[in-house]
């Protein structure tokens, strides 16, 4: 029988055992739909897997189709003038350690501080990228080729095999748990990625384990950097075993069981990523706006913040100005954002100026389909799926209202960034947010909804 290129999605024994924070393992090397425990729903339904494979022409309907993929061939390249793409290629996505470390926006131990000081050195990208990084891989056609496969081959982490780290992970697994020892850190992530866990939730759940025991909370013997004790937590979060169950619930629930909500930080349920928001004030907004909560890819805040795209906003300013600024500009990353997810293509490439936005996702659908849409038209099609998200909170009654965690009204303690809370951009920033979107008290008026067509729910306000 011929062979047949196929797609599978996965889950592993964290997805099987129903645990909230199980994500689902792609085709590519270790790539996963990771938040929000879609791993957890396969395993509901006893689904192990689903292979898939296609019959049809992609540029079946392209009118031009020698013409549509000379452009696309230009603004690959294009993409790849950028100096973000060029250091993703060469170092990957933890390329980020050094530089959100060096601004005061690390979180380190449960995001305790913001501030690891000489001691994120070994987990930094060009650390890592000299001493274990052995191969660099790229997802199906990307142009970027961010991924990093890593290999510790002696010590008491080695491990048999390659590795994909990220940035994420590392931070997870890392800093965010007291762990410092790189080859212990990546231990923990290939572990993470076998047993199919979201690796940022993961993390989240460990640290706030951490937390709880050392409050006296959680009878539990582990302490912050404790390699051999996370190895055996995961481990027992994978199978539910003896306190592995509470954890395998995740961060939020944990923390509620052990009295102590404080413990968890994040958003509508969802802990949040690699960056402290009272660092990089962008994320005040973008995380507790989040429709799935706790998220930094649905408005990447260093976009503008560090790397000035569309416009360069300083992280630490809370100036009228650059709150009414930070407001405009997470507002438009959120429906762009929304828009890559349904084109599919990755916010990668939305990280430098030479990338790819709305003018030019108009310019493709124009050549290839023979429509007439604008660059205003399709983000407003980001737009309206930004609100109907929304509107599933509405009908749920669950998480209508944006609310900062509190843990981000008290200041860093240290590092650049030391005395900055998320209050101000907070409190400030979502009376413009919701006012230049056309909001009140968390959901769409009546107005925006006909505004953007969207009438059919107006039953849900």
């Amino acid at each position: 029988e011929e062979e047949k290129p196929a797609g599978v999605a996965v889950v592993g024994p964290a997805g099987e055992n129903l645990s909230r924070i199980a994500g689902i393992r792609m085709s590519d090397y270790e790539r996963f739909a990771g938040r929000g425990g879609g791993g957890a729903v396969m395993g509901s339904k006893k689904l192990k897997g689903i292979l898939v494979w296609g019959t049809r022409d992609l540029y079946k309907e392209v009118k031009d189709r020698a013409k549509f993929i000379a452009e696309s061939t230009k603004l690959a390249q294009r993409l790849m003038s950028g100096p973000t793409a060029k250091a993703l290629h060469i170092y990957g996505t933890n390329l980020l350690t050094a530089v959100i470390n060096s601004i005061g926006a690390y979180p380190v131990r449960n995001f305790e501080t913001a501030y690891a000081e000489a001691a994120a050195d070994k987990l930094t990208g060009e650390y890592i990228k000299k001493a274990y990084v052995v191969e660099t891989h790229a997802c199906m056609m990307c142009p970027i080729a961010c991924t990093q496969h890593v290999a510790v081959r002696s010590g008491p982490y080695r491990f048999v095999g390659k590795a994909k780290y990220e940035y994420e992970n590392t931070w997870a697994l890392g800093a965010n748990v007291g762990l410092f020892d790189p080859e212990a850190d990546l231990r923990l992530q290939k572990l993470a990625n076998e047993l199919g866990f979201d690796t940022i939730s993961l993390g989240n759940t460990l640290a706030a384990a951490v937390e709880l025991a050392k409050k006296g909370k959680l009878k539990l013997d582990v302490d912050w950097g404790d390699s051999g004790a996370l190895i055996d937590l995961v481990l027992k979060t994978a199978y539910r075993s003896d306190v592995g169950d509470d954890l395998a619930e995740g961060d939020y629930r944990l923390a509620a069981k052990y009295g102590d909500p404080s413990a968890f930080r994040g958003s509508r349920g969802q802990g949040v990523p690699a960056y402290d928001p009272r660092g990089l004030k962008g994320f005040a907004l973008s995380y507790f706006t989040a429709n799935r909560g706790g998220d930094h890819l649905e408005a990447y805040s260093p976009t503008w913040e560090v790397l000035g795209v569309p416009e360069k906003v300083d992280p630490l300013c809370e100036a009228p100005e650059c709150v009414e600024k930070q407001a405009r500009i997470v507002i438009y990353a959120q429906h762009l954002m929304a828009l890559t997810d349904s084109v599919t293509y990755c916010k990668f490439a939305t990280l430098d100026r030479e990338g790819i936005f709305e003018k030019d996702l108009a310019y493709l659908f124009n050549l290839a389909y023979d429509w007439d849409v604008t660059p205003e038209d399709v983000l407003t099609i980001g737009e309206r799926i930004f609100n109907v998200e929304r509107l599933f909170h509405v009908k749920e009654g669950k998480w209508v209202k944006d609310e900062l965690n509190q843990h981000f009204r008290n200041p860093i303690p240290t590092g650049p960034a030391k005395g900055h809370t998320a209050a101000k951009m907070f409190d400030e920033g979502i009376k413009i947010y919701y006012k230049l979107r056309g909001w009140a008290d968390g959901k769409p008026t009546y107005e925006t909804l006909k505004r953007l067509g969207l009438e059919e729910f107006q039953y849900l306000l």
